[in-house]
């Protein structure tokens, strides 16, 4: 932060993953897994997700949310299933006043690599 004041962390990821290329056959088996997930496991069967895509190296979750509280409430809750699964690394760009949460969950355990 102190290099780059102006640094915000969601338009980082979203430029990230705006400029990714997509490895689709592991795109499209992710994609399938993730929203297994949203459907299969009953601690994440009343969030709301808007879309789910992934590209080459991450995916991207947005869901709906009404407020902060809720959105930690469903961040807390979704970190918890995504981290027993094989994703290590997970960023939240809250996005509370367009009423959705944007995660960015890494394909390996690499994660996202910042300097």
């Amino acid at each position: 932060q102190r290099e780059k004041p102006w640094f915000d962390l969601g338009m980082e990821m979203r430029g990230r993953f705006d400029a990714e290329e997509v490895d689709y056959s592991w795109a499209s088996t992710e994609e399938g897994h993730i929203q297994s997930l949203f459907t299969q496991q009953q601690s994440l069967s009343g969030i709301a997700v808007k879309s789910t895509t992934c590209k080459s190296t991450q995916c991207q979750i947005t869901i709906s949310v009404m407020d902060q509280d809720h959105a930690n409430e469903t961040a807390m809750t979704i970190t918890k299933v995504l981290s027993g699964e094989k994703f290590s690394q997970i960023i939240f760009d809250s996005q509370v006043q367009q009423g959705e949460t944007i995660l960015y969950v890494a394909r390996n355990e690499k994660g996202f690599e910042f300097n």
